[in-house]
């Protein structure tokens, strides 16, 4: 793999357990505590703590709660409960373990779709099993909680898990283009991955063939790309940025 994709997989490949646990925590001399950063991870009520504690020691008992924090990642979740707890897990000799606590929410296509969809136990069961199916190598202790009433996903932050930063690979057309024509790749391939026992793989082969639905979708992408910059501009002058 060459390109921006390249370069963060050769990236990734020298990231160890112990430094990505080392730069998110602080050892004292009595316990480890998360480091809060206060743009990413910010201070979780003493309150709230304890009630997530209480609720993980009911389903998911292997797992004693060191610490906690709220996370803000990415804007898909922004206004849902997102958590970032410190855990132990007695299956694997207590070792500190990075663990995120995500509340599930219906897909934002839900009202739109006319097909038929499967039916799930929870809504963090149907983004768990989605995951699974189209992932070669499915997260550490991916699994779908309910606390209290709420469905949650619960799965290890990871060392070689991290985003893409397009940074001056943008700036040429060339290379722009050569990244996403990987990222289409590796998206048909987890499509692929995601049919595998359910339904005939040639069928999905023959749709991607067609030509039918390629200007429609180029046609609503690039509309919708002026629609993002009317409103980051919109955004702007109510925030007295221009």
């Amino acid at each position: 793999m060459t390109g921006a994709i390249g370069e963060l997989l050769d990236e990734l490949e020298h990231r160890n357990d112990g430094d990505f646990l080392a730069k998110r925590t602080i050892l004292t001399k009595r316990n480890r505590k998360l480091r809060l950063d206060h743009k990413r991870t910010f201070a979780l009520a003493e309150a709230d703590l304890a009630q997530l504690t209480q609720a993980l020691a009911e389903d998911a008992p292997q797992y004693r709660v060191l610490d906690g924090a709220i996370r803000v990642a990415g804007t898909g979740s922004l206004g849902l409960k997102r958590y970032l707890l410190l855990v132990t897990d007695k299956n694997l000799a207590d070792t500190p373990l990075l663990m995120e606590l995500k509340q599930a929410h219906p897909s934002s296509l839900e009202p739109f779709l006319s097909i038929a969809q499967p039916k799930w136990s929870t809504l963090a069961q149907r983004v768990i099993a989605i995951q699974k199916q189209m992932q070669a190598s499915p997260l550490p202790h991916l699994q779908a909680l309910n606390l209290e009433g709420t469905s949650y996903i619960w799965r290890e932050l990871q060392p070689s898990e991290d985003r893409l930063k397009l940074g001056a690979w943008a700036k040429s057309e060339r290379q722009l283009g050569e990244t996403v024509a990987s990222m289409t790749r590796l998206l048909a391939q987890a499509q692929l991955r995601s049919i595998s026992g359910t339904a005939d793989p040639t069928t999905l082969r023959s749709f991607a063939q067609q030509s039918a639905w390629c200007k429609p979708l180029l046609d609503y992408a690039q509309s919708y790309s002026r629609q993002v910059k009317h409103d980051w501009q919109v955004f702007r002058h109510e925030l007295g940025m221009d």
